[in-house]
């Protein structure tokens, strides 16, 4: 396995030829083809495509394709264009225009453009504009979606606190359930649809 030092930014080139490689450090990597990439440091990866991708640092990308799993322990922001097998996030995530297979997030997440097909997992603050989940599972207080539409159920975790759920031209083809028990669901302006039920929350229009 390659490993490549250093405080500088680093840029690859590669054409036609996919490499297993560490960095240590402040990372660009442009235009590149890797089999697994790991990064210790910020990163900045733009038009790469990857089988994996490690980042222990901050993270912004733009024309990501991973074909495998991504995990990223840090803020990922101002990023666009991401195509993943799967994803995990540690820290804050305000990514557009991404797809997935699952999401797992631990932190404050603001997307818009996102299509999850699987899973989605959150811990923290979710506010969601034009996306697409499968089945979302969400611990937070607040939850916005803004013309989304979830082919599955929604599950808000139970925190001890007042937890809302606010819908804006959106679709929830399965049910709502907050675990709690003692949850709101706010409808907003443009039309709004839950197909299921609604269990553990009041409704409000």
């Amino acid at each position: 396995m390659k490993k490549i030092f250093g405080v500088l930014a680093v840029s690859m080139l590669v054409a036609g030829v996919a490499q297993a490689v560490d960095y240590y450090g402040p990372t660009h990597l442009s235009k590149s083809n890797l089999d697994a990439v790991t990064v210790y440091g910020p990163a900045n990866l733009n038009q790469v495509k990857a089988d994996s991708v490690v980042v222990t640092g901050p993270v912004q990308f733009k024309d990501l394709e991973v074909a495998g799993g991504a995990e990223f322990t840090g803020p990922v922001t101002s990023s666009t264009n991401g195509r993943f097998g799967e994803l995990k996030v540690t820290g804050p995530f305000d990514a557009s225009q991404v797809q997935t297979g699952k999401l797992d997030v631990t932190g404050p997440v603001k997307v818009k453009g996102l299509f999850v097909s699987g899973d989605t997992e959150v811990i923290g603050p979710l506010d969601a504009a034009q996306s697409h989940f499968g089945n979302l599972t969400v611990n937070a207080e607040e939850i916005n979606l803004d013309n989304v539409v979830v082919t599955g159920n929604v599950i808000v975790k139970d925190n001890d606190k007042k937890q809302t759920l606010y819908l804006k031209g959106s679709t929830v083809q399965g049910n709502i359930n907050f675990e709690s028990g003692k949850g709101t669901v706010v409808i907003r302006g443009g039309s709004s649809e839950v197909k299921g039920q609604v269990k553990g929350a009041t409704l409000e229009k």
